[in-house]
């Protein structure tokens, strides 16, 4: 045959190809892009309860810092993960999700500096205020019976109270009134009227370091939560989900290109066999083109009616192929899979476009996203399982619920301790 050479070659082209546009429709690995969106849940969870610890520890909720010291370890940790983004993404993409990663890693060195900042300033806080009231009962216990004594020990009490008051509230008018009570007492010190010189000594120098310490650490605080780390997060998931949306798109358009450039393929090689008088084999070419792809496959006619479906629909379905060749989908498919979804298949058919809808399977417990492309003799019909996105979807949804039901639950506890050191307050105000 004098032409076989070039066919020859033609079909080598073609076959070359088809390999390319195939590789390509399954260059996404789905394991790699749930453990991706994992790690991203994972982040957020970890930067929300770093905060949720700090508010702890500032309102004495919590007296170790280890949590928090081990929460943003962790955020280090899938952070550095969260570095290398999944190889199936485009150059576009991987760019402006490093760019994201780029901001949270220098909003994360931050943070990490501002918190050992604020575990000094901190510690330094609750180490007075622990120390103060000890010093004022060993100053009790030290004084004598005179006048003098006893309205340095009446003072200090009175300070420690306001003090308490201080440390947990943003009331700053109580600021002038005890630094002129600490400098009442420095006087009486000045004069030697006091007799515990070196505790009254102390309890003063405790005192201011609260005094002076206290913005500093409400400072701190607000800075540390201030900071855009759980935006940069959020940003990177809303990024990375527009990204995978896109290399999926592609990836759904390179199958569909390979699965057309395969049919024309096909269609060639039939026209030839035609030729040649070969129909059968055309036949059986055909059968393992939709048998070879991952997805289930059913072309029906205009009348609905099934005339080619692959081994991994009729799986799916519960029957043979041949028991359902011949059929309406309305009477094959469940009710979940076809009639209550009868509008997507007929908008297809009526706007002659792709039309894509996720449905649940019950009988078999999972998840499908169908795909409907138009033809001019009917439908074709894609579907595949989808049932690991929707639980990682799912997971990510409760864990920012948990997260916001922690945090919120924090806020209440510090509401309560302001409001009962305020009702303590009015009560003692009260009583003298």
């Amino acid at each position: 045959m004098k032409n076989k050479p070039i066919l020859l070659t033609a079909a080598i082209g073609a076959l070359v190809v088809w390999v390319g546009l195939v590789a390509q429709s399954r260059s996404i690995k789905f394991d790699d892009h749930l453990n991706y969106q994992e790690g991203i849940a994972k982040q957020l969870q970890h930067d929300l309860t770093a905060n949720q610890h700090i508010l702890e520890t500032r309102y004495s909720l919590q007296a170790s810092y280890d949590p928090l010291i081990e929460e943003l370890q962790q955020v280090q940790t899938v952070q550095s993960y969260l570095a290398k983004t999944p190889d199936f993404l485009g150059k576009q993409e991987s760019k402006k999700l490093q760019s994201i990663l780029e901001d949270s890693h220098q909003t994360l060195a931050r943070k990490v500096e501002l918190s050992e900042q604020f575990k000094a300033q901190n510690a330094l806080l609750k180490n007075s205020l622990s120390y103060l009231p000890f010093l004022i009962n060993e100053i009790k216990q030290g004084s004598t019976n005179n006048e003098s004594d006893r309205q340095i020990y009446q003072s200090l009490t009175e300070i420690f109270d306001q003090i308490a008051i201080y440390a947990l509230s943003s009331d700053d008018e109580l600021v002038p009134a005890l630094q002129l009570q600490l400098e009442t007492i420095q006087a009486s010190l000045r004069q030697g009227t006091v007799n515990n010189r070196t505790d009254v000594s102390n309890a003063l120098a405790h005192a201011k370091i609260i005094i002076d310490n206290k913005p500093r650490v409400d400072q701190l605080t607000q800075e540390l939560l201030t900071l855009p780390t759980t935006q940069h997060i959020q940003d990177l998931s809303t990024a990375y989900d527009l990204a995978y949306e896109s290399t999926a798109k592609r990836s759904s358009l390179f199958q569909l290109a390979a699965t057309f450039w395969f049919v024309s393929m096909l269609g060639g090689t039939g026209y030839l066999l035609l030729l040649m008088n070969q129909s059968r084999k055309v036949k059986q070419l055909t059968s393992n083109l939709f048998e070879s792809i991952d997805d289930a496959f059913v072309s029906v006619n205009q009348q609905w009616n099934i005339t080619y479906i692959n081994a991994q629909a009729a799986q799916i379905l519960g029957q043979s192929i041949d028991d359902l060749l011949g059929l309406s989908i309305w009477q094959t498919f469940p009710q979940e899979l076809g009639f209550q979804v009868k509008h997507y298949y007929q908008q297809a058919i009526d706007q002659q476009s792709v039309v894509t809808f996720e449905a649940e399977y019950i009988r078999h417990s999972c998840w499908l996203e169908f795909r409907l492309y138009p033809r001019e003799d009917g439908l074709s019909v894609f579907w595949q399982d989808i049932s690991l996105r929707k639980k990682s979807e799912f997971q990510l949804a409760l864990s920012l619920e948990a997260t916001d039901e922690a945090l919120q639950k924090a806020e209440t506890e510090r509401v309560k301790a302001d409001q009962a050191l305020q009702k303590a307050e009015a009560e003692r105000l009260k009583a003298q």
